[in-house]
């Protein structure tokens, strides 16, 4: 008999998601249990479960409330799930009293859970699970409601595999997807589907449809457009951007089919003044499902993963494919790859080729191109980043001098067989080439600090110093009459730090799981730009010279985002820092010392080491 253990539950709390949160378009539909056309439960339950199908609905009654795990039951069943893959678990159910349950998908070894509320009334709920470890069959839905009192009554339940990441993104910015706002464009119909998908048909080849953007404010703040296409078959299509009816952007996409979505992204200057999106279809008269459009808001990004080098420091000839309409073959020698080009062609693509292939990328993740490079003359060239299906570009600048450029690529396609193409049909001169490399890219938020060579900082994520600035935790000692501050790298989403480097700006990593603070204490609040002085707060700042927490003054506000102590029953109006009154605990917390390597996600790195990037002491490392 399967017996889902207190232990084994507990030890898979590994979730990374958002639970109770009701997504319009979830994705995918995987599996659908219907408990109106169900006469009999015909799943797995345990000993203590009380439940019954009753007038269309998973009837559970639990007349005293008891260890969660105690009740639990399987609301689906035969469930295949993907390695990484991002779920979405919709509930339709109420109680006979407001609570909670516990929804965790996977098998009995392998699985992530969540839990979310519910209300009297019979309404859909979502338990959102993100980056599953590992791929699976013969997966379930378990459910467990042991510490709920009442009855609770469930009369669907809905397994979608969601369009995306489901980590909270308060930098993305969602479009209608009304059909009836998509009134521009031509030859083409669009309608919403059961799951409020925007469905654009041909009535004639090459249709398309479009939507107004008017929010120019909105427009300033982002730089790329992203569409999510759930399926699609009638040839090459394409999204255009426009400027009053002028394409500024455009962006190909091959084929989809059911089940394998696909995210089509345009980066775009937001001088460019864009006041469309064109979503253009293909022939025979084919429907595009399109499940979400959506702005990203302008975010720093920086290289962090290794994924690929090609370094033709030991190469003797150009080996990489190479069509004959595309201009002279480059040559290779003394390591280095050159190619002239003698006049400007009308397309860059008239002169292109190969650099490097067969990279292993995935998709919803952008990628930084690196090569080390010079032109006989300072100049410009098309860098393409994909398959032959689905590729992006961005401009490589450069100059005369050997140095490593690093241009960030969106839009990058899941395959095993990308490759980098270098169009230097629009550049006069010579290029010479010595090694291209493949990063992830890495989002990263930006810290300031003044010549003061203090400031206090949060985020919205967890986040990373790597050593490349220095962050505590504080707490006041009222014995003593000072503050207390504890070294700490990784830091938890919405936690208040104070941050200590040299006058200038930071790009720390942005870490996707979630963190505690361990043992280490933090009395530091972070503000929502409410907090007004009322006597016992204290903010950082810089006094006659000195940098520390002063008081307050009554009716002054600390600004949002900053964070301050709340010091009480204390005559003291200022505590410095870096002088007596301030106490410097050791690092509870494995710190990051000589000969440790760590990756970019925080983790220590055991036994041998790949290629990448690294952290050692603080400073970034490159293993080749």
């Amino acid at each position: 008999m399967k017996i889902f253990t207190k232990l084994l539950f507990t030890l898979a709390l590994t979730l990374v998601g958002l639970g109770g949160a009701k997504a319009a378009n979830p994705g995918i539909l995987i599996k659908e249990v219907d408990f109106s056309t169900k006469s009999v439960y015909d799943m797995w339950k345990s000993s203590l479960v009380n439940l019954s199908i009753n007038a269309g609905t998973l009837q559970i009654e639990n007349e005293t409330a008891t260890n969660n795990w105690e009740i639990q039951y399987e609301g689906a069943t035969e469930l295949s799930l993907k390695e990484h893959g991002n779920y979405i678990v919709r509930i339709t159910l109420k109680g006979s009293e407001p609570g909670g349950m516990t929804c965790a998908l996977g098998t009995w070894e392998t699985n992530m859970n969540t839990t979310a509320s519910f209300t009297t009334e019979m309404t859909a709920v979502d338990f959102v699970i993100s980056d599953f470890p590992a791929a699976v069959d013969n997966a379930h839905v378990l459910l467990q409601s042991g510490a709920f009192a009442g009855t609770i009554n469930i009369s669907k339940i809905q397994v979608f595999e969601a369009y995306e990441a489901l980590y909270p993104e308060p930098n993305q910015y969602d479009i209608s997807l009304n059909a009836a706002d998509w009134t521009t464009g031509w030859s083409a119909t669009a309608t919403n589907d059961e799951y409020n998908n925007l469905n654009i048909t041909l009535t004639d080849n090459y249709g398309a449809k479009g939507i107004r953007l008017t929010d120019t404010a909105l427009l300033s703040k982002c730089n790329k457009i992203c569409v999510v296409i759930e399926s699609y078959g009638g040839g090459w299509g394409q999204l255009l951007i426009r400027s009053n009816g002028a394409d500024v952007g455009s962006k190909g996409y091959g084929t989809v089919t059911a089940g394998t979505p696909q995210t089509i992204t345009i980066e775009y200057d937001p001088a460019d003044n864009i006041d469309e999106i064109v979503i253009q279809c293909g022939t025979n008269n084919p429907t595009i499902i399109v499940s979400r459009v959506y702005l990203v808001e302008k975010e720093v990004r920086i290289p962090s993963s290794l994924i690929y080098s090609y370094d033709y420091a030991d190469k003797t000839e150009h080996t990489f494919y190479h069509d004959n309409g595309w201009g002279t073959r480059p040559t290779v020698s003394d390591g280095v790859l050159t190619a002239t080009n003698d006049e400007v062609k009308g397309d860059p693509s008239n002169y292109m080729f190969f650099v490097a292939d067969n990279i292993s990328t995935n998709e919803n993740r952008d990628y930084f191109v690196r090569a080390t490079i010079k032109g006989s003359v300072a100049g410009s060239i098309v860098c393409n980043l994909g398959t032959w299906g689905q590729s992006s570009e961005k401009t490589l600048s450069f100059t005369d001098e050997y140095q490593e450029v690093d241009i960030l690529i969106s839009g990058v396609p899941t395959a095993t067989n990308s490759h980098v193409i270098f169009k230097i049909g629009k550049y006069v001169g010579t290029i010479y080439l010595k090694k291209i490399e493949v990063y992830e890219a890495l989002a990263a938020h930006t810290i300031s600090v003044s010549s003061a060579g203090f400031s206090t900082f949060s985020s919205d994520y967890t986040f990373d110093t790597f050593g490349l600035v220095k962050a505590y935790a504080a707490t006041f000692d009222y014995g003593e009459g000072k503050i207390n501050l504890t070294p700490i790298s990784t830091i938890p989403a919405n936690v208040g730090v104070i941050i200590e480097a040299a006058q200038g700006t930071y790009n720390v990593p942005i870490i996707q799981n979630t963190v505690s603070m361990g043992d280490i204490t933090n009395e530091l609040l972070v503000s929502d730009g409410t907090v007004t002085g009322n006597g016992d707060i204290y903010a950082l700042g810089k006094k006659n010279g000195v940098v520390g927490f002063y008081r307050v003054a009554d009716g002054e506000t600390v600004p949002a985002g900053k964070a301050y102590l709340t010091i009480s029953s204390t005559a003291r109006d200022f505590y410095a820092l870096g002088d007596e009154t301030t106490g410097i605990v050791g690092n509870k917390r494995e710190p990051i010392t000589n000969n440790c390597y760590y990756d970019l996600q925080g983790r220590k790195v055991n036994g041998q080491l790949k290629k990448g990037l690294y952290i050692v002491n603080g400073k970034k490392v490159i293993i080749k």
